[in-house]
């Protein structure tokens, strides 16, 4: 294996997470090498095996296959740990924030809600897990009564308009009654005026 060879493998083996013992032992050249390659490549130990530490911890590895696969010491796979769900709440946080960014408000109402009423988290998820299973039923209801609602005032319309009608024809029969009645007056006024005059 010539020296380009070499230098690949070890930044391969790097990049992979490898210890530097190991990378040592396989590409045959000193730790001091391995750094160097290492500073140029632009993988700093730390730096390196925090990002690969994310990464696994990314694809679901617990701590101990963490501390394993990096060879790491136990408070070190922790404190990785710590700091990649940290990173995964500031992600979680932006997501939110863009979600709601434009009216915020009614989310910050619900966590001060959340916290004057002294509801564990837990409580709150369960509780809109509740809500959401209940509130496209009850969305429905509110709908058929509504429809219900307004079918009920269209049908009390259509009375109202009947009776309106009934009411108008009334009163029309009305002074038809009263007109004829008035004739009929004047008709028997008449015919008391010639029995009168042919009584004479």
């Amino acid at each position: 294996m010539d020296k380009k060879q070499k230098e690949a493998l070890v930044i391969a083996m790097l990049e992979k997470g490898d210890s530097y013992r190991c990378i040592a032992q396989r590409a045959k050249v000193s730790p001091n090498t391995i750094k160097m390659l290492a500073n140029r490549a632009g993988l700093d130990e730390t730096t390196s095996i925090s990002s690969r530490a994310f990464e696994l911890y990314v694809q679901q590895k617990t701590r101990v296959e963490v501390a394993i696969a990096l060879n790491l010491e136990a408070e070190k796979s922790i404190n990785y740990y710590h700091q990649y769900f940290m990173l995964l709440g500031i992600t979680e946080f932006t997501k939110a924030y863009l979600q709601v960014k434009d009216d915020p408000w009614p989310f910050v109402d619900l966590v001060k809600l959340t916290r004057n009423s002294r509801m564990k988290d837990g409580e709150v998820v369960e509780l809109l897990k509740i809500a959401n299973g209940y509130l496209p039923r009850a969305k429905l209801e509110y709908d058929r009564l509504n429809e219900e609602i307004n079918s009920r005032k269209a049908e009390l319309s259509n009375i109202v308009q009947i009776y309106q009608g009934f009411c108008d024809r009334n009163l029309e029969l009305k002074k038809r009654q009263d007109q004829l009645q008035l004739t009929i007056n004047e008709l028997q006024g008449k015919m008391t005026k010639l029995q009168t005059a042919d009584n004479r």
